[in-house]
């Protein structure tokens, strides 16, 4: 296994990282460290360090997921609701 870790400056302002991780349920700084860091353990103990666009590929990703999910849930929940209404109209029509 290889070991891999990335450290990067946060561009991004922090006040909104601490808004999304506090949304995900996760600590600021566990958020920072996934989008920023990658760690795969070698016999050799090499480091790696991604590059920016390595670490930007990885928030638009997460991103993309969150959003895929948020949107499947809410179209899950408004077909649930419209399955009771057309079930109730049916059976007091």
């Amino acid at each position: 296994m290889m070991r891999v870790r990335l450290h990067l400056p946060l561009t991004a302002n922090l006040v909104d990282v601490s808004r999304a991780a506090e949304m995900l349920g996760l600590k600021t700084e566990a958020l920072i460290g996934s989008l920023t860091t990658i760690e795969m353990t070698s016999l050799s103990g090499r480091v790696v360090e991604y590059t920016k666009s390595q670490a930007e590929l990885c928030r638009d990703s997460l991103a993309q997921e969150v959003y895929t999910r948020l949107f499947n849930f809410v179209v899950s929940r408004i077909n649930a609701s419209l399955l009771v209404s057309i079930t109730l109209n049916a059976l007091f029509t």
